[in-house]
C-alpha cells in the first residue's frame, strides 16, 4: 500500500506517475496485516510516543476521508498480569494522545462482575477487571485497491502483473526499471527521474549489487481465521509466555487470532504458517480463553505476511522500531523501511515533499509488490 499511496499523492500534486506490480494489488504485506487502523496501544510500552500520535491522527483523517472502509471497533482489554492502575494510566494517556473528533469513545473500566458477564470465557473473569478501548478495523486489501483508483483517477499510470527485472542505471545513479508483462514477456524500459521502490521484503533483490541490506530487517506475522467471537468486541490480550500483544479480531463472519512476530531470512515467495506458529497461538488463546473451546477443528484458515523493519542488533523482533524511515541507496533511489498500515499516507506524503523539495520532477517512477 506505501507504493500506492505514494502513486496518489504524487499524481495529485501533477507529476507524471507509474505504478507497477509484479502480481496483483496488495498481494504481499499489504494483505496479510491485523486489518486494523490503530494508534499501537503497546508501543506506549517501549514509549514510541510520536509514532502512537501520529497513527492516531491518521486514523482520525482516515476515519473521515474513508468511513465505508474504517470502521470503529471496541476492544476489550483484561488487566492480565499488569497491575489495572498501569493499564488505565496506559489507556488514558492513549486518550489523550489522540486529541479530539476521533471515531471511537474513550476507554471504560469494567468491574469484575461485569466482566465475567460480557466474557464469561476470559480466564479468571470474575475475579479482575475488564478495560474497554476504542481503534479502528478495515479490509486491507480493499483499501489498497482504493487508493490504486485513486492514483488512476488523478492521472498515474498504474499495471498489475508487470515485474520489475532490473533497476536502470545511469552516471547520476538510478533512472527508471526494465518491466516485464508476467503474461506476455514483453519487456519495456520505464525511464524516471526518481525510483521509489516500495516493495517490502522484495525490495533486497532489486537493489544495486545485491546482498542484505543492514537497514533492513524481516520478520513474519501469522494469523489464524477461526470461529466467531460471542461478543462484538474484539479482544487484545498479551500472551502470557513472551509478554506479547495479540489480537482476536471480528472478521467477516468470523474471527482472525494474531500475530506472531519472529526473525525470517528465506525467501519473501516461500514464507508460510508452519507448525509453530499455530501451537504459539492456539496455545495463547487456551490460556486466555479457555472457555472458548477453540483447537485446531475451529480453524478455517491461516495466513502470513512479513514486516520489512529498521535494523537493530540484538533486540528481539516485537521490541524493533516500528518507526518509519527513508533510505537512498543510489541516487535517485528511494526506499521506504519500516512503517504500519496506518501511517502509510503520511510516510508517503513525505517521500513526495522529499521529492519535489530536491527537485522539480516532470515524472516519477514507482515499483510497489505491497
Amino acid at each position: 500500500i506505501y507504493g500506492a499511496w505514494v502513486a496518489a499523492d504524487a499524481a495529485l500534486r501533477g507529476l507524471s506517475v507509474a505504478l507497477v506490480e509484479r502480481t496483483d494489488w496488495g498481494a504481499g504485506t499489504s494483505s496479510r496485516s491485523s486489518k486494523l487502523i490503530h494508534g499501537g496501544l503497546r508501543y506506549l510500552r517501549g514509549l514510541h510516543l510520536r509514532l502512537v500520535r501520529k497513527s492516531l491522527a491518521e486514523r482520525r483523517l482516515l476515519a473521515r476521508l474513508a468511513p465505508h472502509q474504517v470502521r470503529p471497533l471496541r476492544f476489550l482489554f483484561p488487566a492480565d498480569g499488569t497491575p489495572a492502575p498501569l493499564v488505565a494510566a496506559g489507556l488514558t494517556l492513549y486518550d489523550l494522545l489522540a486529541g479530539r473528533d476521533q471515531p471511537v469513545a474513550p476507554h471504560a473500566r469494567l468491574e469484575p462482575a461485569a466482566a465475567a458477564r460480557r466474557c464469561p470465557f476470559l480466564d479468571g473473569a470474575r475475579g479482575r477487571p475488564l478495560f474497554s478501548y476504542g481503534d479502528c478495523a478495515t479490509d486491507d486489501a480493499r483499501l489498497t485497491l482504493e487508493v490504486v483508483a485513486q492514483a488512476l483517477a488523478a492521472g498515474a499510470v498504474a499495471v498489475n502483473h508487470a515485474t520489475v527485472r532490473h533497476l536502470l542505471a545511469s552516471r547520476a545513479g538510478v533512472a527508471g526499471a526494465a518491466v516485464a508483462c508476467s503474461l506476455t514477456g514483453r519487456e519495456v524500459e520505464v525511464r524516471a527521474r526518481l525510483t521509489v521502490l516500495a516493495a517490502g521484503p522484495w525490495s533486497e533483490g532489486l537493489l544495486p549489487g545485491g546482498g542484505r541490506r543492514p537497514w533492513a530487517r524481516y520478520t513474519k506475522g501469522v494469523h489464524l481465521v477461526m470461529e466467531p467471537l460471542p461478543c462484538a468486541e474484539a479482544l487484545l490480550l498479551v500472551a502470557r509466555s513472551d509478554r506479547r500483544v495479540f489480537f482476536v479480531i471480528p472478521w467477516y463472519g468470523a474471527s482472525l487470532v494474531g500475530t506472531t512476530d519472529t526473525d525470517y531470512r528465506g525467501d519473501p515467495d516461500r514464507v508460510a504458517v508452519e507448525e509453530a506458529d499455530v501451537a504459539y497461538l492456539l496455545g495463547e488463546l487456551a490460556a486466555h480463553a479457555p472457555g472458548l473451546g477453540w483447537g485446531a477443528g475451529e480453524i478455517r484458515g491461516a495466513f502470513a505476511g512479513l514486516r520489512t523493519l529498521r535494523h537493530q542488533p540484538g533486540r528481539s523482533p516485537s521490541s524493533v522500531s516500528r518507526e518509519w524511515r527513508l533510505v537512498e541507496p543510489r541516487p535517485g533511489l528511494l526506499m521506504p523501511v519500516g512503517g504500519k498500515l496506518t501511517a502509510a499516507r503520511a510516510d508517503a506524503a513525505a517521500i513526495v515533499d522529499r521529492a519535489c523539495r530536491r527537485t522539480i520532477l516532470p515524472e516519477a517512477f514507482l515499483a510497489s509488490s505491497e
